[in-house]
């Protein structure tokens, strides 16, 4: 077996100069402690360039040291002022709505308790033709053609508020408030009302549930949606989930309310809706019925 031999070099200049050493100690320990980390800023979403329309959600990585705030402005108009925060995610809602047609800007200004600021800008396109043409084709791609189901008409629930039902299992768990902020943030979004209930139920059958859309836990999260092949009106929904974050459960919802795709960012875009799936679900809940045909404009 070997041995090895570990032998300790004092140098000697530090052994001679035991003053000076402490000195150089001191500047370490202080330069370690009190560096500032300079401020800065960068949209996550919108990106740049992309088409919005209605309310949308801003984000922004804010990163520094002393943080004040962050304050929010559109074409140069402050519209919100964030809280202080160390550092992480802001974020500020907008309504893409209310700005004519054209490119916009978007700037997230930061502050520190130095009083030094920094900026980030992104532009943003408001064209609201052209976001209902997609969100026209979006309904024959993806509500109409697509899943399990081949009809010539749209289809969607009959009426509003839409039931969604939480298995047993669930809110045992004390996940029912989740479900609620999901039915949320889809209401805030489109405007489609929800009524979200605890069931005394843990799953259902294969059949699904007359009138509601039942959440229960499962294997792998998708929904299975039954029609009504005369009116295309949707009867009953199972949608199972393996999780219980807010935004996995707002996919279900929207595969549920009538969005046949399986890509993520289809329905949800960071973390808000698609602008192009909300205006899409905003057309099929708010001016057609179901089973009938995409307008051509």
């Amino acid at each position: 077996m070997k041995k090895w031999r570990i032998l300790l070099l004092l140098p000697l200049a530090f052994v001679a100069c035991g003053g000076g050493g402490g000195g150089g100690g001191g500047e370490a320990s202080g330069g370690g402690g009190g560096k500032e980390i300079p401020l800065s800023v960068s949209f996550l979403y919108p990106r740049g360039n992309q088409l919005v329309g209605g309310l949308m959600t801003a984000e922004v990585g804010v990163a520094g040291t002393g943080i004040v705030n962050t304050q929010f402005f559109v074409d140069d108009v402050l519209v919100a002022t964030d809280s202080p925060e160390v550092r992480g995610i802001h974020s500020f809602d907008f309504d893409a709505g209310t700005l004519a047609a054209g490119t916009h800007t978007l700037k997230a200004v930061a502050t520190n308790t130095s009083g030094a600021t920094t900026a980030a800008t992104v532009s943003v396109k408001v064209d609201p033709a052209e976001l209902r043409k997609q969100a026209l084709q979006f309904l024959i791609d993806h509500n109409m053609n697509n899943g399990p189901f081949h009809f010539s008409g749209v289809r969607r629930w009959a009426v509003l508020p839409i039931t969604l039902e939480v298995s047993k299992e669930i809110v045992d768990g004390g996940y029912f408030p989740v479900y609620q902020q999901a039915a949320e943030f889809w209401k805030k979004y489109t405007g489609i009302t929800f009524n979200v209930v605890p069931s005394a139920e843990n799953s259902v059958d294969t059949a699904g549930k007359n009138g509601v859309v039942f959440f229960e836990y499962g294997a792998s999260f998708g929904t299975q949606t039954w029609v009504n092949s005369t009116t295309l009106a949707y009867n009953a929904a199972v949608a199972t989930v393996s999780g219980n974050n807010k935004i996995l459960i707002a996919r279900e919802i929207g595969r549920s309310l009538g969005i046949w795709s399986w890509a993520d960012d289809i329905i949800i875009d960071a973390t808000s809706i698609n602008p192009v799936a909300a205006a899409a679900m905003k057309i099929l809940y708010f001016e057609l019925v179901p089973g009938a045909p995409v307008p051509a404009s």
